[in-house]
């Protein structure tokens, strides 16, 4: 009989350790789920600010192709002007040489 009633004990110490792992072991468990969804949380964040980051750098390039692009025409008005004005010049000279 005693020696059931150790072993009696003996299941109740154990059962009482397992169920405190097992209280422990869902504890974490939690803490897990909840890191889980933080970082979940995180990503998504960091996805949308990326997706923002892309976007807005495609706008900037865009910017940038419509400015060289406004250079170049800008550059090539310049010298339609100036020879314009060249020709203008010449003409002006001409007519003052037979004017005179």
């Amino acid at each position: 009989m005693a020696n059931l009633d150790a072993e009696k004990e003996s299941l109740k110490e154990k059962t009482a350790i397992l169920e405190k792992d097992l209280d422990a072991a869902q504890k974490k468990l939690e803490e897990n789920r909840k890191r889980v969804d933080e970082l979940q949380k995180e990503r998504t964040f960091v996805n949308r600010n990326l997706r923002r980051a892309v976007s807005v750098t495609e706008e900037h390039e865009n910017q940038a192709k419509i400015h060289a692009l406004a250079v170049a025409n800008l550059q090539v008005n310049i010298k339609l002007k100036q020879s314009q004005v060249l020709h203008v010049f010449k003409y002006v000279s001409i007519r003052k040489y037979f004017c005179h």
